[in-house]
């Protein structure tokens, strides 16, 4: 039972870092592009996480029968996901991007069902349909400062389907790998996949002491602390279990937007944030 609760706290951690990674990475956008921030925020990560092996005397190498799960999962996790991410966040809101992402844990659920053969009752499907819905009442249109907010609320839709999918992953790693060992070869093995995201954006222009922070801050709580803590959840916790801690997202999310980024918080996101909520709520 101490266990369980040490990896339940563990993917709680990670999950309010990435609840405030929105509010970063739109801060981050006052001097760099969506893929740049992406890029920057994995390799200094990667670099930070580099010495931490060292300290922590951590020398465990991949073996050649894993690079290959280790290669998918970091494709997965980290260089399409947060390519995307970054992108849809330039098109629409930090509120909607975490309203959204509390709907993750339904379609990590979807995913178990038609690929992992899981069973879902009655209840847990009317949840599934209610997430749904909050979700289609989240993506009813409209317009941000010009932006196109639909697109990007649907491809932050789409991203919840491969983090479904990196929750089925992980499991499936070598448990003789620690969880540093893990998230520094993702992290090392997605870095080439995100270099041409760089080459597209540059030059880089007016470089503020704000999105240099902000970079930082995603590298170092949202990259290193909380996939560090995420992957060492995953070892004691179910897949469901652990998304499903997702649904706190939105709460901390439409926190931090509305008080970092003064973003308006619209009726149509209330409820359609409520309904995804209770529908989460019910299907877990």
């Amino acid at each position: 039972m101490k266990n369980d609760k040490k990896h339940l706290t563990a993917a709680l951690s990670a999950i309010i870092f990435w609840s405030i990674s929105f509010v970063g990475t739109k801060l981050a956008y006052a001097s760099f592009g969506p893929l740049t921030v992406c890029f920057l925020r994995f390799a200094i990560a990667g670099a930070i996480l580099f010495f931490v092996r060292i300290i922590m005397h951590d020398t465990k190498r991949l073996a050649k029968k894993d690079i290959g799960i280790l290669l998918v999962s970091a494709l997965i996790g980290i260089s399409v996901y947060y390519s995307l991410e970054n992108i849809a966040l330039s098109l629409t809101s930090a509120a909607n991007a975490s309203l959204i992402s509390g709907s993750y844990p339904v379609i990590t659920a979807c995913i178990g069902v038609m690929f992992y053969h899981m069973k879902l009752d009655r209840k847990q499907w009317i949840g599934i349909f209610m997430a749904m819905a909050g979700v289609a009442v989240l993506t009813g249109g409209g317009s941000m400062e010009g932006k196109h907010v639909m697109l990007g609320n649907l491809i932050f839709i789409a991203n919840g389907f491969l983090w479904g999918f990196y929750n089925f992953l992980i499991p499936h790693i070598d448990h003789s790998y620690s969880a540093l060992t893990i998230t520094y070869y993702q992290t090392l093995l997605a870095l080439p996949f995100l270099v041409p995201g760089v080459v597209y954006e540059m030059p880089v222009h007016d470089v503020t002491a704000g999105a240099v922070f902000s970079i930082l801050f995603l590298a170092v709580c949202c990259s290193v602390a909380a996939y560090l803590l995420y992957n060492y959840g995953l070892r004691g916790i179910s897949p469901a279990a652990a998304a499903s801690l997702m649904n706190l997202m939105p709460v901390f999310g439409l926190l931090f937007s509305a008080l970092i980024l003064k973003e308006q918080i619209t009726l149509q996101a209330v409820i359609g944030g409520i309904i995804i909520i209770l529908g989460v709520l019910l299907s877990a």
